[in-house]
């Protein structure tokens, strides 16, 4: 998987030009044309056209997901909040990523990932658990008694989710972070 940095300068509210529901069905549409969403029922977040920025310095994420739209699709909801992102789709893949861009904001992680679990992968980063965001389609509560298990000082968002409630969440753990 391509690895890429985006700066997305921050905007105001309302700054994508486009109002109403009619804008931001277009804008859906085209970004998941963009994507290459083979259908709607594979969106895992709902992009919302006003900008949530993510206040203080810019942000260093790292996502990763074997789900090439879904890495793709929560990337670009944070790189309009403001945050640089790098992607990973493996755990060896975010290994290279933490070894050459060390100081990582915060990793968002999928739970699930081929041949090893989310948990683990961030274990092997040497990531505070703190600063992680878990991300899956199934609760929780799913994972508990598993390899895949969620520990407790982690945060975790269930997908399908929408944009400014994914934002809010990490703006409020970068938020605790800071503190």
């Amino acid at each position: 998987m391509a690895k890429f940095r985006v700066r997305i300068p921050r905007g105001g509210r309302g700054s994508s030009g486009l109002d109403g529901d009619d804008g931001a069905a277009r804008v859906e549409q085209d970004l998941l044309r963009d994507l290459g969403a083979p259908r709607q029922e594979h969106v895992v977040a709902v992009i919302v056209l006003i900008e949530h920025p993510v206040e203080g310095e810019d942000n260093v994420v790292l996502v990763i997901d074997d789900q090439n739209d879904v890495a793709r699709m929560i990337s670009m909801v944070l790189m309009r909040a403001g945050c640089l992102v790098e992607l990973a789709a493996s755990a060896d893949e975010a290994a290279a990523v933490v070894a050459s861009t060390p100081g990582f904001d915060l990793v968002i992680c999928d739970v699930m990932l081929p041949g090893t679990s989310g948990p683990a992968t961030v274990e092997r980063l040497g990531h505070p658990l703190r600063a992680t965001i878990f991300v899956s389609g199934y609760p929780r509560t799913h994972f508990v008694g598993t390899s895949e298990e969620i520990p407790s000082e982690a945060s975790f968002v269930r997908k399908p989710f929408r944009s400014a409630e994914f934002v809010a969440t990490v703006r409020d753990l970068l938020t605790a972070l800071a503190d």
